[in-house]
């Protein structure tokens, strides 16, 4: 369980915030950002400075700084592609 879903269930658990036990079940239980972005991503290229990202539907590939964590990349990826989301 990563540290943020433990924030949430103790956040949850003291009775602070308007948040369900079922939205709390869901939260829990939902695939990871990792795991959603990688059914919108097709390749991924390494080179010295960027990763180049390739998605699906998309010819062009999206330049991706090394220096940056991938969790961000992530979480765009599923932001802009996951219409679930």
């Amino acid at each position: 369980m990563t540290k943020t879903r433990l924030k949430v269930l103790r956040h949850y658990l003291k009775g602070k915030g308007n948040t369900s036990f079922d939205e709390i079940v869901n939260f829990f239980f939902a695939p990871s950002y990792e795991s959603i972005a990688k059914k919108f991503i097709q390749k991924i290229e390494k080179e010295d400075k960027y990763d180049k990202i390739y998605f699906a539907g998309i010819s062009e590939p999206l330049y991706y700084p090394k220096g940056i964590n991938s969790h961000s990349l992530h979480l765009v990826t599923v932001e802009c592609f996951n219409t679930k989301n």
